[in-house]
């Protein structure tokens, strides 16, 4: 076998060496990456269902609310309605 046949065998190792380097020294940052990128994941979802946590409790005080302003409001109505009636049967004499 010639000098050049055994330059190229080991150019190719050499080549071969370089690339496995490289190969693991990406894989080792693409699983830092990937590390990093599921804890913001994390993070990003616990804040989100804390958010939606506050939403809930912000919702349920308007609707609370909300019963409460129609219950008063139709308190309100009935009072009306007692009192049209009311008009209503002085204007036409009648009785109830």
């Amino acid at each position: 076998m010639s000098p050049e046949f055994y330059t190229i065998i080991g150019v190719a190792i050499a080549l071969g060496g370089l690339i496995i380097n490289s190969h693991r020294s990406l894989s080792a940052s693409m699983a830092e990456t990937r590390k990093e990128f599921r804890e913001e994941i994390r993070a990003l979802r616990k804040e989100f269902h804390e958010e939606i946590r506050a939403v809930r409790k912000e919702l349920n005080a308007l609707r609370d609310q909300m019963h409460k302003e129609i219950a008063a409001l139709s308190e309100r109505v009935a009072r009306l309605e007692g009192l049209i009636e009311g008009l209503r049967d002085a204007v036409t004499g009648k009785a109830a």
